[in-house]
C-alpha cells in the first residue's frame, strides 16, 4: 500500500424521501426537513454572557469559564429558533430523547408524527434505536426495519443502487407471549418495535436477526426469504402475505439491544437493559438446522444463569464438545445498559468469549465455558471528576478483529493517517501505552469539519488549524504523564530506515496494564464511544486512540424542539475482504476505517487504523445531499455482477426521512488502494 494510494471518492447517488414518496402523496415525508438555507450572521448574546466570546479567542483551556465549547460544539444545545436556519419540521415533535439528560432511554421519547397510521403509504420508523438496515452477503437483499416490521427489497441497479419505494416482501414477526407481558421500554403504547437488526452466518446458513423493545429476539433464515422473493417475482405470491416464519423466537425479559452471531460455534448473543448478556448455543448435531430443536419461548433450551465473577465451574469445560442439546446462558453483569456485544475465538476458530460494552464505557469479557469474567474500564473513566462525570463519553460499539483483518502497510502514515511527530505518545496510568492520533483529522480528505448549517455563515473564517486548536471535550482520556523513552523518536527512525532498528522502542519499560484484552487467538478489540475510536490488544501491544473522530462544528441556532441527533458510533460494520470498518453515527455520518498492520517490526505498535473518509463527504454536504434527520442505518454488501475482476461493494446510508445515499467501494488487489465511487 503506497503512501499515494489514498481513498478515491466519486459521485454520491442520492434519492431523497420527497423524491421517493412526495411525488405520489401530498403530505410531507415524516422527519423531512425543508432545504436548509445559510444561517444568518451569528447572533451576539447579551454582554457578559458565557457565550459572548469571539471565535478567534477560543483556547484549549478546559478550565475557562468562557470556553466556547458550550456555544459551538455542544450537540445538545437546544437554544435558538430553527426557523432562522430554514428548518420547519413536518409536524411538532414531542420531547425527543436527549441523551445528555438521562442515562437510560426515555420511554416517552417517541416522535409524535411516527405514531400516525401509515394512511399515506409512507412507512414509519421507530426512532432512537441502533442500526436498522442490513444487506445480505449472499443474496441481493436489502432489509430495513420500520417499527415492528422488516421490509425486504431487491437493489434495482448496480450503478445508482436504487432502493425501491415499495418493498418486495414484508416480514411481520409475531409477538411472543412473554413479550406481551414485558411491554415496551421506549414506547409502552407500541412495545413490539425493532431496536436492532443484523445479518450474519449461523452454521452453514445466513440469518436475519432482530432485537425488540419488548425483549423478543427473532431469527429468520435468509434462504427462506430468498425463496419467498423468488416466489413473489414469479407472480404467484399473495398480495399481503409472506410465506416466511421465524426459526428462532426467544425473549430476554426486557428491552433487547446488542446482537451477535457466531458461524462456526452456532451461537447467538444478545444484551438487554437489565445488564445481562443472553447467549443461545445450538446443538452441534451434524446436518441439522437449529429450528429442528426449537419451539417458541425458552422451551428446547437448558438454561444456566451465571453471576459475575463466579469461580470457574469445571462442568462447563466439556460443554463445547458434547453439545447434543441447546443451551441458554444468562450472564448477569454489575454494569449498565449494554448496546452491543461480540464474540471472540480460540485458536481453532471456536467461540470462547462474549464481549459486551455498556454505556459507562466498560468492556466486559465473559468466558463462555468457564464462567470467568473480566471488566475493563474506559479510558475517560480514570480522569473523570464529580464536575465532569456527566460529560464522560459513553460506550456504544464493540468489535473483535483478528490479525487477518489488518492490511499490511509500509509506513507510519499509511498505518495511522499522520506522521510520527504529529502523534500524541501517552502513558496511561491504568492501561499503559497509547498513541493518540487526533491530528490525523487534518489529513482526512474531503472531510466536512463544519456542519452544513454553519458553513455558509462563517465561510472560510474557521480555518482547520483554529478548529483543531479547540478541545472538544472537557473530560480527558489521559494526563500529562510522560515516559522518557516513550515518544516519536523510535517511530521516526523506523520510518526512515528498516535496516537500522531503533533502540528506544524496544527499551521502553514493559507494562501489563489492567486494560489489556488478552484473547486466545491474538485478536484486537475496537471500542467506540460517542465520537471516539479506540483499538486495544494484548499487554504487549500499544493502544491507539482517535478522539473526536467525526465531530463537526454545530450551529448556535437550531430547532428548540428537535435536537441534533446524538453522536454515537454504535453502527459498526466489519468488511474483512476490504480490511474495512464502516462506523456509523446517529448524527448522520459514517467513518470508513482501514485496519492496518505495519510490516516493519520496529514501529512501537503492532496494529492500528486510519480513517480513509467520512461520509457524506464535504462536497456531498455542500450539494445538500446529507439529511439533517438522524441516521436510520448503514450497511455494506457485495455487488453481484457478471463481470470479472475486483469484487465491489456498495455502502448504503438511510435516514429517518427516507433519504438514501449510496456509494460503491472496492480495493484494488494490486495496489491495495480503497476506492469509493
Amino acid at each position: 500500500m503506497s503512501a499515494s494510494h489514498d481513498l478515491k471518492v466519486g459521485e454520491c447517488h442520492c434519492v431523497s424521501g420527497l423524491q421517493r414518496y412526495g411525488a405520489k402523496y401530498l403530505s410531507k415525508v415524516p422527519w423531512q426537513c425543508d432545504d436548509f438555507e445559510p444561517l444568518p450572521s451569528p447572533v451576539h448574546p447579551p454582554p457578559g454572557s458565557p457565550s459572548d466570546v469571539p471565535f478567534d479567542t477560543l483556547q484549549d483551556d478546559v478550565n475557562s469559564e468562557s470556553d466556547a465549547l458550550l456555544v459551538q460544539f455542544d450537540e445538545h444545545n437546544g437554544n435558538g429558533n430553527g426557523s432562522e436556519a430554514g428548518f420547519e419540521p413536518a409536524q411538532a415533535t414531542d420531547e425527543l430523547w436527549d441523551d445528555s439528560e438521562d442515562d437510560e432511554i426515555d420511554e416517552d421519547s417517541q416522535d409524535s408524527q411516527d405514531r400516525d397510521d401509515e394512511t399515506d403509504g409512507i412507512p414509519r420508523i421507530a426512532p432512537w434505536r441502533l442500526n436498522l438496515t442490513a444487506l445480505s452477503q449472499r443474496y441481493n437483499m436489502y432489509a430495513v426495519a420500520y417499527r415492528g416490521e422488516v421490509h425486504i427489497s431487491r437493489i434495482r441497479s448496480c450503478v445508482d443502487h436504487t432502493v425501491p419505494t415499495v418493498p418486495d416482501l414484508i416480514l411481520e414477526p409475531p409477538t411472543s407471549q412473554l413479550g406481551e407481558s414485558v411491554g415496551g421500554y421506549i414506547d409502552r403504547d407500541m412495545p413490539h418495535q425493532i431496536n436492532h437488526l443484523i445479518i450474519g452466518e449461523l452454521g452453514t446458513e445466513e440469518i436475519l436477526l432482530l432485537a425488540y423493545d419488548d425483549g423478543d429476539v427473532i431469527g429468520y433464515y435468509n434462504f427462506q426469504i430468498e425463496k419467498a422473493l423468488l416466489y413473489a417475482e414469479s407472480g404467484n405470491a399473495l398480495e399481503h402475505s409472506a410465506p416466511v416464519t421465524p426459526f428462532f423466537h426467544q425473549n430476554t425479559g426486557i428491552s433487547t439491544w446488542g446482537l451477535a452471531i457466531h458461524k462456526q460455534s452456532r451461537l447467538i448473543a444478545t444484551s438487554n437493559n437489565s445488564s445481562e448478556v443472553h447467549m443461545f448455543a445450538f446443538a452441534l448435531s451434524p446436518n441439522v438446522l437449529p429450528d429442528e430443536h426449537l419451539t417458541s419461548g425458552q422451551q428446547g433450551f437448558i438454561c444456566e444463569r451465571r453471576k459475575y465473577c463466579n469461580p470457574p465451574d469445571p462442568s462447563f469445560a466439556d460443554l463445547r464438545a458434547r453439545r447434543s442439546v441447546n443451551y441458554y446462558f444468562i450472564f448477569e453483569i454489575p454494569g449498565h445498559n449494554i448496546p452491543n456485544v461480540a464474540f471472540s475465538n480460540d485458536t481453532d476458530g471456536s467461540a470462547d468469549k462474549v464481549l459486551a460494552i455498556d454505556i459507562r464505557q466498560r468492556l466486559w469479557v465473559l468466558d463462555i465455558w468457564s464462567s470467568h469474567s473480566q471488566c475493563i474500564r474506559g479510558l475517560y473513566d480514570s480522569y473523570a471528576t464529580s464536575e465532569t462525570r456527566e460529560l464522560v463519553p459513553r460506550g456504544w460499539g464493540i468489535l473483535v478483529l483478528p490479525q487477518s483483518s489488518f492490511l499490511p502497510t509500509s509506513s507510519f502514515k499509511e498505518s495511522l493517517g499522520l506522521e510520527p511527530d504529529e502523534a500524541n505518545y501517552v502513558f496511561h496510568k491504568r492501561y499503559g501505552y497509547y498513541i493518540g492520533i487526533e491530528k490525523a483529522f487534518a489529513h482526512i480528505k474531503n472531510n466536512s469539519i463544519i456542519h452544513p448549517w454553519v458553513r455558509a455563515s462563517y465561510g472560510d473564517d474557521l480555518s482547520l488549524m483554529r478548529i483543531m486548536g479547540v478541545r472538544l471535550r472537557r473530560t480527558a482520556w489521559h494526563d500529562d504523564t510522560r515516559i522518557d523513552c516513550w515518544n516519536a523518536k523510535a517511530d521516526l527512525e523506523a520510518d526512515g530506515s528498516v535496516e537500522n532498528p531503533p533502540i528506544p522502542c524496544h527499551n521502553r519499560p514493559t507494562y501489563t496494564g489492567a486494560g489489556a484484552v488478552i484473547l486466545r487467538d491474538g485478536s484486537s478489540v475496537m471500542r467506540t464511544y460517542e465520537t471516539d475510536i479506540e483499538l486495544v490488544g494484548s499487554n504487549t501491544d500499544v493502544g491507539i486512540m482517535f478522539p473526536n473522530s467525526i465531530s463537526q462544528i454545530k450551529p448556535r441556532e437550531h430547532p428548540p424542539r428537535l435536537h441534533f441527533a446524538g453522536e454515537r458510533l454504535a453502527h459498526l460494520i466489519h468488511v474483512p475482504e476490504l480490511y474495512l470498518i464502516a462506523a456509523g453515527s446517529m448524527c448522520g455520518r459514517v467513518a470508513l476505517i482501514t485496519l492496518t498492520r505495519p510490516r516493519n517490526p520496529h514501529y512501537s505498535f503492532k496494529r492500528g487504523f486510519k480513517i480513509e473518509a467520512i461520509l457524506p463527504r464535504g462536497t456531498d454536504e455542500s450539494r445538500q445531499l446529507r439529511s439533517i434527520s438522524p441516521l436510520l442505518g448503514v450497511t455494506v454488501g457485495p455487488i453481484y455482477t457478471q463481470s470479472l475482476g475486483e469484487r465491489r461493494y456498495r455502502i448504503i446510508l438511510q435516514y429517518y426521512d427516507h433519504r438514501v445515499l449510496a456509494y460503491e467501494i472496492y480495493r484494488n488487489d494490486t495496489t491495495e488502494e480503497l476506492f469509493v465511487i
